[in-house]
């Protein structure tokens, strides 16, 4: 791979890896994923594998997966872009729009279009973050869409906790 490398910056002047390195994380679950410590840990594995992801871009949801990326974005100081639904927002802000089931999907879509990558801890099929992820896989790399869903593919020894 690195003789392809050379070989694209020597022609093109392009340093390839650089150009596709992913600046941003999304990371989503449901609020009822049950295992904290697993879902930090591997947002924590991404962002060590990818040092040049500066942003988190997550759904706003204060509790479960979304709260818990917005705090490792303030404690490691990266720029947390959220997209809460857009019920949510003030009634001035341009995204506004009263309560609706599809401000969800386009609070999805919007996730996953501002991800270069997207860790998703999908609890008993959640129909959000399975939406994310569909929105994510159509756009994205299949190697850059990483899913947990509890339990199937989860570690056993977090399934057999208390």
């Amino acid at each position: 791979m690195a003789d392809t490398d050379e070989a694209l910056t020597e022609l093109f002047g392009l340093d390839e890896p650089e150009a596709h390195a992913p600046r941003a994380l999304g990371v989503v679950g449901s609020r009822e994923w049950p295992d904290k410590r697993f879902a930090c840990r591997e947002v924590l594995r991404l962002l060590k594998h990818h040092p040049t992801l500066t942003t988190i871009v997550s759904g706003c949801q204060p509790k479960g997966v979304d709260g818990w990326a917005e705090e490792i974005a303030a404690h490691f100081e990266l720029e947390f872009l959220g997209f809460p639904p857009a019920h949510d927002l003030e009634p001035t802000h341009p995204r506004y729009r009263p309560y609706s089931p599809g401000n969800y999907h386009d609070r999805n879509r919007l996730i996953a279009e501002h991800s270069d990558i997207l860790i998703a801890f999908r609890w008993q099929r959640s129909s959000g973050t399975s939406s994310t992820i569909r929105f994510a896989k159509a756009r994205l790399c299949p190697d850059r869409v990483i899913i947990f869903d509890w339990p199937e593919n989860t570690p056993q020894d977090l399934r057999d906790g208390p």
